[in-house]
């Protein structure tokens, strides 16, 4: 397994393996070589790696040389190099950090907010934690002799990163000018002179910062330092800009134009901090900056979290609608009169009486640039006539909606709201890193403030969010309880059962006091043909095919992309569809409540992997046998599933008499080991699935093979 490695080459250049730094390479190149592989992220061959460090020598000492600096780098990081006698690469998976690529991802997407000056709060974050990750110029103080074109290239990557960092740095510099926050604005711009001190610009912004907060001294002093830098560095006066607001500030007459005014709007301070969904803010501001996304609707089931992120999101798109932001809470009528008045009512528009109350809010509504975020807009499903009625009469205005289903009128984008962010792993190795376990502290220290992260606890922390796949309520339900159980705990009392999921408080809405009141409102939410496919859908384990939920379920395609619009059903990029655990429990207890449909269901359930094994076994032995076996692998949960539904349907214990002798049977051909261990687990499942459908006791291994006709 390859070892934990970070290397840091913002800055001076350093090697850290396994917490420990490495300082021991034999050859000042073999961090050159290091660098390189890491920085370019991909295969070279020898002979490029050898010209690019031994350029100058010839071909045969340059090849010697590079097998040198192999051996070198190969004595700190075998595991992750990948060498071939014709190329070199390094794998940058498995535990390996490297600072440029974090750097550069985080600032993918600075070029938006550079546009504007006004930055929201969760845009500070994100550029001023970016910019943190810029320790100093790339391999700032490193230098390797007699290698010309690495050079060059080191040189390259300083100047492109330095850019990535001055641009950030001066728009937060130029926000903080523009909030009248000129303490953080003068550290902003300082940095930006310690990097390029022969840039005018950032002068200039510095003496406007400085005289701006009263220092009008050391604003003077800051142009004679301007000066002496250009002459010196590039032998040239100050721009006339530069001159003009030097005499500005020596008459005393400087000053910004008014800050534009926060435009109007109803949403309230939140009491709680705002945990992770880093993404799904970026996509939601993403598709409301897009002209032709005009109505977007953030779905998820009950839970989710909706409401929270509609709420944040609006608030850091404040400014670019100077009409005003407005919350408009739905209330559960849906008949048109209902829908304007609480629209009316949340912008604080009186609307005059004998006059058509529709008329009167599209016409106040026409002219304005404004966004309205509508929560609880699923029982609009089919009758949201009026919400496309008003983005046709105001072409500026913005429709942001929460609701547990699309609602499915024309011109409508749908981004779909899940659980948080989980960890890959199950090593409970940096929980604070991921969202679902940052909730789940934040949550806890409400109720224990000395409540912290211990070796004791974090695996059992990391258990938490995964049981309840990061589902933001549902983190929350199981934090308020560790003031009196300890994490494992809580862990044992959720495995058991979902009803420990709840809170008797009553600051919190009804609806949000259980996961069962949170299902049973979505489960009141189905149409009487959703609820029985949706409930025979609980049968399935590790997820599910379109043809499986067909034949099991009777889940036709237009009732199945109803549960998906719901997001209660989610379909990933293989096809597969699956449900939230929790989800797929409470609509097991509803199938359960009418046992002769259970039993049919589990029938039914029963053949369809019968044959779907059957038809795949008699498939390995040919050349499709790595998809069928996968195929296999995705289905072995539902495999299990079913040989113990024919196990408890024939009376028998799980694993009965006739296994071993069963594995003997398969064909002999050339399988891995763990697909050998597949196979034969595929063979069990056969064997228990054709006994009960055939009625059929132990079958010897001749009787099973021609069963599942395969060679003998």
């Amino acid at each position: 397994m390859a070892t934990d490695v970070r290397l840091v080459l913002l800055g001076k250049p350093r090697l850290v393996v396994a917490g420990v730094p490495v300082e021991n390479f034999v050859y000042s190149k073999t961090l050159a070589l290091l660098a390189f592989l890491a920085a370019t992220g991909r295969a070279h061959s020898r002979d490029a790696l050898a010209g690019l460090l031994w350029g100058e020598m010839p071909d045969e000492y340059a090849r010697a040389n590079l097998r040198k600096v192999l051996s070198d780098l190969r004595r700190s990081l075998a595991s992750h190099l990948i060498i071939s006698r014709q190329t070199v690469a390094l794998d940058r998976e498995n535990g390996f950090g490297l600072d440029v690529e974090a750097f550069e991802s985080e600032l993918e997407n600075l070029k938006p907010v550079s546009q504007h000056h006004l930055l929201s709060e969760s845009e500070i974050r994100w550029l001023r934690a970016a910019t943190d990750l810029y320790g100093g110029d790339f391999m700032e103080g490193f230098y390797v002799h007699d290698a010309p074109a690495f050079e060059e290239w080191v040189l390259l990557q300083r100047e492109r990163l330095q850019a990535l960092q001055l641009s950030a740095l001066y728009v937060l510099t130029k926000h903080y000018t523009a909030r009248g926050a000129y303490a953080e604005g003068i550290n902003q711009a300082a940095r930006l002179l310690a990097l390029a001190p022969w840039h005018e610009d950032f002068h200039r912004q510095m003496m406007l910062l400085l005289a701006l907060s009263g220092q009008r001294s050391a604003a003077l002093y800051q142009y004679e330092t301007c000066r002496r830098i250009l002459k010196k560095e590039l032998d040239i006066e100050p721009a006339p800009d530069t001159v003009a607001l030097y005499k500005q500030i020596q008459d005393g007459d400087v000053s910004l134009p008014p800050l534009r005014a926060v435009p109007p709007h109803n949403l309230l301070a939140q009491v709680t901090p705002f945990v992770g969904r880093g993404d799904e803010l970026a996509a939601i501001r993403e598709r409301l900056n897009d002209p032709q996304c005009r109505l977007l609707t953030l779905v998820g089931i009950s839970g989710a979290g909706k409401t929270r992120l509609a709420l944040q999101a609006a608030s850091e798109l404040l400014a670019g609608f100077p009409d005003g932001v407005y919350l408009v809470t739905l209330g559960s009528e849906d008949d048109l009169g209902s829908q304007v008045r609480c629209v009316a009512a949340s912008l604080g528009l009186g609307l005059r009486e004998g006059q058509d109350a529709r008329e009167q809010l599209l016409a106040y509504l026409r002219d304005r640039q404004m966004l309205l975020l509508l929560d609880g807009a699923e029982h609009l499903c089919g009758r949201a006539e009026f919400l496309a009625e008003m983005l046709q009469h105001a072409r500026n205005l913005k429709l942001l909606l929460t609701s547990l289903a699309r609602l499915t009128l024309p011109g409508e984008w749908v981004l779909p709201v899940g659980g948080l962010a989980l960890p890959a792993t199950a090593d409970g190795r940096d929980i604070e890193g991921h969202a679902a376990c940052q909730l789940f502290l934040t949550c806890a220290r409400r109720g224990q403030p000395d409540f912290a992260v211990s070796s004791n606890n974090q695996a059992h922390i990391q258990r938490i969010c995964q049981l309840v796949e990061g589902l933001p309520l549902a983190i929350e339900l199981a934090a308020s309880w560790v003031h009196v159980l300890t994490c494992e705990e809580i862990v044992h009392e959720i495995e058991r059962n979902i009803d420990f999921l709840a809170t008797s408080s009553m600051s919190v809405p009804e609806r949000h006091r259980s996961l069962r009141a949170v299902f049973a409102r979505c489960w009141a939410q189905l149409a009487a043909e959703e609820r029985e496919v949706f409930s025979s859908l609980s049968v399935f384990r590790g997820g599910f095919r379109r043809e499986a939920a067909e034949q099991v379920a009777g889940a036709s395609l237009q009732i199945l992309a109803a549960l998906v619009d719901r997001c209660l059903v989610q379909k990933d990029s293989r096809g597969r569809y699956s449900i939230h655990q929790f989800l797929r429990e409470y609509s097991a207890q509803k199938l359960a409540e009418d046992p002769e449909r259970h039993r049919a269901i589990a029938r039914r359930y029963q053949e369809f992997y019968s044959d779907f094994v059957v038809q795949r076994l008699a498939q390995l032995p040919g050349a499709g046998q790595p998809q069928v076996l996968d195929e296999m692998v995705a289905e072995m949960d539902n495999l299990q599933a079913a040989s113990i539904w024919a196990h408890e349907a024939a009376g028998m214990a799980a694993g009965g008499p006739g296994l071993v002798s069963v594995a003997g049977a398969r064909p002999r051909h050339s399988l891995s080991g763990e697909g050998d261990r597949l196979f034969d687990r595929a063979i069990r499942e056969v064997y228990a699935l054709i006994r009960d459908r055939d009625g059929v006791g132990p079958l010897a291994a001749a009787d099973v093979t021609a069963a599942v006709r395969l060679p003998s």
